[in-house]
Order: C-alpha cells, then sequence, then structure tokens
C-alpha cells in the first residue's frame, strides 16, 4: 500500500458534498447483567475483527428494520429494545464508503 498515495486521493476528497456510497446498521446487543454480544466477522468489510452484528440495509428497509435483521440472520437472536445511538460515516482510502 502507498500510503503517501492514499493521503492524496483522500485529501482530494470534496467534504462538502460527500455523500457514502452504502448504508449500514450495526446493533450492540447488551444484556441486563452489561454483558455485550459481539461477534467476529468472517467475511466481507472489517473480516476477522471483532464487531456487533450489522450489515447493509436492503431497499426499502430503514436503519431500525435492518438492524435487527441482520442480529437475526447472524446470530440467531431477537432484539428488543432496540434505540437509536448514532451515526458514523466511514471514507477508505480504497474509495470505497459506508454510512453507518
Amino acid at each position: 500500500m502507498d500510503s503517501c498515495r492514499d493521503a492524496r486521493r483522500v485529501a482530494d476528497i470534496e467534504w462538502e458534498s460527500w455523500a457514502a456510497v452504502d448504508r449500514a446498521t450495526l446493533l450492540f446487543v447488551v444484556r441486563p447483567d452489561d454483558r455485550m454480544l459481539l461477534i467476529r466477522k468472517k467475511r466481507g468489510l472489517g473480516a476477522g475483527k471483532i464487531n456487533a452484528p450489522g450489515g447493509r440495509l436492503e431497499d426499502g428497509e430503514s436503519p431500525r428494520q435492518a438492524a435487527v435483521r441482520e442480529v437475526v440472520e447472524e446470530v440467531r437472536v431477537e432484539p428488543c429494545g432496540v434505540e437509536y445511538a448514532g451515526e458514523l460515516s466511514f471514507q477508505f482510502v480504497d474509495g470505497y464508503s459506508i454510512h453507518v
């Protein structure tokens, strides 16, 4: 990886009009005893890393719907009491971007 070339690529982004390419969710499942359910990503973005269950939104799906769907698909747990906690946007040096 050429970090100088990557830094120039990111520096050339028009940040005032920037918008992430994909939208996704993460849902941190926390038990009443404050233990948190995390997963090790097996493939895709973040493969090999530990994070909360989540994934990209499907057409017509709200972020909340996507978050619940992804938790059920990935860990077979039906989350309840889902609360909005915030948003993050990521711009990767390879050009990919995502809004979570």
